[in-house]
């Protein structure tokens, strides 16, 4: 495995979390895109936008269990849930589209709507289609993913009747199933299968995938999942009977939040997650321009995948807000509140800062703060009017040389057409003290996009 190193927790944390000083910091972002918790975005199911998800087996020995779980745009409400069985050599896929999600991949265990009764039963296993379940003031048709690799199993698995089950690459999922659906409390009382099924050991359970997102328009966004991986054994799920624990043989329809029980003997690890995801700072390079037909623009994707756990509406609340803010933000699609803060700077080639009152916010300029998951423009205000960088620059200038022609004889470069942002994530007072990390934990991308050529790409934002 290859692993970014990020920022180790502080000492009283890592002793308050039962960790010695050279296992403080053992949950990292891999470097090759592979691990034991992979965490997407973005997703799309609305409006003609349609979504793919893949995800990969690459160990040619080991089966994976994972459980999959779409969460709404801006609560981060669990919407769907299923598992997937991945034989040795496996890859599962997937499709969002019209608030539904689609498969007939033979991995698929099950399907089930959340929310929908205390009884609801299940949908068609081995293949389904299922709808979204409706969230209240949010948009479920639009979030993000985490996939949870809970545990591996490799050569011959003894099961609790006394038969045996063969592990390898072409198995059928029936045979596959005997295993999966054993507890593996239950398995792993069986001293033969000791070495042979594993939850604790990230080298054992090591999955990638990714997710395209498809515009009408024929543009595809297209990224890999971001994967949490350990550098040492037992950090990412130390939970040896993780799958067992709480959630019973499948898992289907229980809430399975980031760092719940996942620590050793149950524990919540989650700071160790958003320590490794954390970051004060975001930055990069953007292009924003229209000449004739030629028209690009450069967008931010921004989601704080872990912020659900901070908010005391949330069933498995961690105990605190920090490093998120309780303060409301209302959007097009509902209100979240619980928020990230941030501000935001943006200069241009010739290094000289180009904003007033410089935001990024796709719905209230005045309001610095950003729910879950969120694509946004960079914008400044000029006597309380919000631009876009990608708006028209004659446009722009006739507006400014009539409203304040000092101020743009002050300041000439400030049409500009490509420069690089910086967002400095702004961390609520004292959280450091109580996570144990600086920074707030994000995943975020510069979205760059040519109109006339039908090109998305998406770059990640630099983080420190």
């Amino acid at each position: 495995m290859t692993n970014f190193k990020k920022k180790a927790l502080t000492a009283s944390v890592a002793l308050a979390l039962g960790l010695g000083f050279g296992t403080a910091q053992a949950v990292e972002v891999a470097a090759d895109n592979a691990g034991q918790l992979l965490l997407g975005p973005y997703y799309a199911a609305e409006a003609g936008v349609t979504t793919d998800i893949t995800v990969v087996n690459p160990d040619l020995n080991r089966a994976v269990k994972a459980h999959i779980t779409f969460r709404s745009k801006l609560n981060s409400k669990e919407v769907l849930d299923f598992v997937i069985y991945l034989s040795p050599g496996d890859v599962f896929r997937g499709e969002l589209k019209d608030g539904k999600f689609y498969s007939t991949d033979d991995s698929v265990k099950a399907l089930r709507q959340i929310n929908v009764g205390t009884n609801p039963g299940w949908a068609n296993e081995l293949g389904a289609e299922v709808s979204l379940a409706a969230v209240a003031n949010d948009n479920s048709n639009q979030g993000h993913i985490e996939v949870y690799g809970m545990y591996s199993a490799e050569g011959t698995v003894t099961l609790t009747d006394g038969s045996s089950v063969q592990v390898k690459r072409g198995m059928t999922k029936a045979e596959l199933a005997k295993v999966f659906d054993t507890d593996i409390a239950d398995l792993r009382a069986i001293a033969a299968n000791q070495p042979l099924v594993v939850a604790n050991n990230p080298a054992t359970v090591q999955i990638s995938g990714e997710v395209a997102v498809n515009f009408p328009s024929g543009q595809k966004m297209l990224y890999p999942f971001t994967a949490l991986d350990a550098s040492a054994a037992g950090q990412v799920v130390s939970n040896d009977e993780f799958d067992t624990f709480r959630f019973g043989s499948t898992g289907v329809g229980q809430n399975i939040p980031v760092g719940k029980y996942a620590g050793a003997a149950g524990a919540d690890n989650l700071y160790l997650v958003e320590a490794a995801l954390s970051a004060d700072r975001l930055f990069g390079a953007y292009e924003s321009y229209k000449e004739g037909t030629d028209e690009a623009n450069t967008t931010l994707l921004v989601n704080f995948p872990t912020k659900y756990r901070h908010d005391p509406a949330y069933t498995d609340y961690i105990g605190n807000v920090a490093p998120f803010r309780s303060s409301t933000r209302t959007t097009g699609d509902g209100t979240c509140s619980v928020v990230a803060a941030y501000s935001f700077s943006s200069y241009n080639n010739t290094e000289e800062t180009v904003d007033l009152t410089a935001l990024i916010s796709p719905y209230t300029p005045y309001l610095s703060t950003l729910c879950e998951t969120e694509i946004v423009n960079p914008n400044f205000v000029v006597d309380g009017t919000r631009y876009s960088m990608d708006q028209n620059p004659e446009e722009l200038a006739t507006y400014l040389a009539n409203k304040d022609s000092q101020w743009i004889a002050n300041n000439p470069k400030f049409l500009y057409d490509s420069g690089w942002y910086n967002v400095d994530m702004r961390a609520a007072a004292g959280s450091a003290a109580v996570t144990g990390y600086t920074g707030i934990p994000v995943i975020a991308y510069t979205v760059k996009a040519n109109v006339a050529k039908q090109e998305v790409t998406l770059i990640p934002a630099a983080k420190q």
